[in-house]
């Protein structure tokens, strides 16, 4: 049988300094457009937690945020995170950690663009396709470490098998320790490790088989397939060297089997084509297809089972999406080399598309100046772009601060932040929070109901004594007709109850 032959790049560099400008111009416009206000609702309690562990040098015995669950035995599995956060905040402020998560962000791209070996033009088509896929996710949220983890375990796990001889694979070990520190979602580190080894097992029957001169990249020998699950064993005890040990398996098992949740938070709704942010990874699909296709069904197996099992996981959560852009990059890549492999670059106009790049990209970081910038140092505009409460709300409570508070689940994050004199009733941790006979996020709807009953039931259950929420909310209209409660602050934003 003959053996298949890895695709041969012509070019990997740009040759023309005109070629090298277009090259980094690209990169540039990426990166700027990678720029974003910090818009996670939970950044808040990332910060206080952070400084916490900071000036007592060890994680908090239990919840310390909340008046409804104190002492709750929470796992804060994104506490190095939360150290870091705090400490660019402290010495940079907001300015400081866009700056960080931009470079993350533009880590993440370069890594997923090198995946697979390829001239540059289609790396940043590459990188392209992934910012624009991961767009509604990106930002200033710990989550992006676990984007970079991924990309970084795909580029290890494809770069070796280039060289199974190579030393590259145990980098695995160190990456792995450190992701379970930063954030948890390493154990989709795993999971694409653990498809990558099906992928290589069905490449061993496929090609003794059925198509031996299709599969484009020589097989993985089974010794070193069974040196990847020995090291995978060893990497996944290194993501037990945590302050939480195993508890952090616990946090991720209670987080995915908690339908009610899954089906109630924003971005943990499954993805649906109801949605313009979809819109982008279908047509990713159908590219795919397309380009599989023309090319007469010549790909990677490895890279179309990685695509296809990451895109079942993708759809089930909005924030799981960019994941498919990741575990899809070397597949795109590699049929994109494919179809564009008798091109010469040389032939294109490069001179115009510099001076395009050049045009868009000073448009665009002008436009990110004047809309990312002014609201890093102005609280109140910060606030109204991520429709946050105002300053003024926030005064009011300081100069009136309250023992028992009701407030938005969304806005938990912000009042630790901003009010850490304050406790909450719930924030973005506790959505999963449950003991025997309470679980805060159920008592927190059934006070936002229509019925007005059993809000005042848990109002009441709760011995709540301020309302902290949404202007023009059900239960801000069933208060104007209830003689306990009085309206002491109210904009076109927020509403504060007290209860007389």
């Amino acid at each position: 049988m003959k053996k298949p032959v890895p695709i041969q790049v012509k070019s990997l560099v740009a040759t023309t300094p005109v070629m090298r400008a277009v090259q980094w111009l690209s990169w540039a416009f990426l990166i700027i457009m990678a720029v974003r206000t910090p818009g996670d609702p939970d950044m808040g309690w990332h910060l206080q937690n952070g400084n916490y562990i900071l000036q007592h040098l060890h994680l908090p015995p239990g919840d310390i945020y909340s008046w409804t669950m104190p002492g709750y035995p929470w796992v804060p599995h994104e506490w190095a995170s939360d150290v870091m956060m705090a400490a660019i905040y402290h010495f940079s402020g907001l300015t400081g950690l866009v700056i960080f998560f931009t470079i993350i962000i533009g880590l993440l791209l370069w890594v997923t663009s090198r995946i697979y070996r390829t001239n540059w033009f289609i790396q940043i088509m590459v990188a392209a396709t992934t910012l624009f896929i991961a767009w509604s996710v990106i930002g200033a949220r710990p989550q992006m470490f676990t984007l970079l983890g991924t990309a970084l375990v795909l580029w290890i796990l494809f770069r070796w098998r280039e060289q199974p001889n190579s030393k590259l694979i145990w980098w695995l070990l160190p990456i792995f320790w450190i992701w379970a520190n930063l954030h948890g979602g390493f154990l989709t580190g795993g999971i694409v490790a653990a498809i990558f080894v099906v992928g290589e097992c069905l490449r061993h029957l496929l090609l003794g088989r059925h198509r031996p001169s299709k599969d484009l990249v020589p097989l993985l020998s089974w010794q070193a397939i069974r040196q990847l699950i020995i090291i995978g064993g060893i990497s996944f005890i290194a993501t037990f060297l945590t302050p939480n040990l195993w508890r952090s398996y616990q946090e991720l098992y209670q987080t995915l089997s908690d339908t009610k949740i899954l089906s109630q938070i924003a971005e943990w709704l499954r993805v649906t084509l109801s949605q313009p942010s979809s819109y982008n990874a279908g047509i990713l699909g159908l590219w795919l297809v397309g380009l599989m296709w023309f090319n007469k069904w010549k790909f990677d197996t490895t890279k179309l089972i990685l695509a296809l099992v990451v895109l079942g996981f993708a759809l089930t959560a909005w924030r799981h999406l960019p994941l498919f852009a990741i575990a899809a990059a070397p597949l795109l890549a590699e049929q994109l080399t494919l179809l564009l492999s008798g091109w010469k670059m040389t032939e294109w106009p490069w001179a115009w598309c510099a001076l395009l790049l050049l045009i868009v990209t000073g448009f665009d970081a002008n436009r990110q100046y004047l809309s990312v910038v002014p609201t890093l140092n102005d609280f109140d505009r910060y606030a109204a772009q991520l429709d946050l409460p105002r300053q003024a709300a926030l005064l009011y409570l300081k100069q009136h601060p309250p023992s028992r508070m009701f407030n938005e689940y969304n806005w938990g994050g912000y009042l630790i932040w901003q009010l850490p004199e304050v406790k909450v009733f719930i924030d973005g941790r506790m959505a999963i929070w449950e003991t025997n006979n309470l679980k805060i996020f159920d008592d927190f709807q059934s006070i936002l109901s229509l019925d007005s009953r059993e809000a005042s039931f848990y109002l009441d259950k709760w011995q709540v004594n301020t309302i902290f929420i949404r202007a023009n909310r059900p239960l801000d209209l069933y208060l104007q007709n209830d003689s306990q409660w009085r309206l002491d602050y109210h904009d076109e934003l927020s509403a504060i109850w007290t209860r007389v």
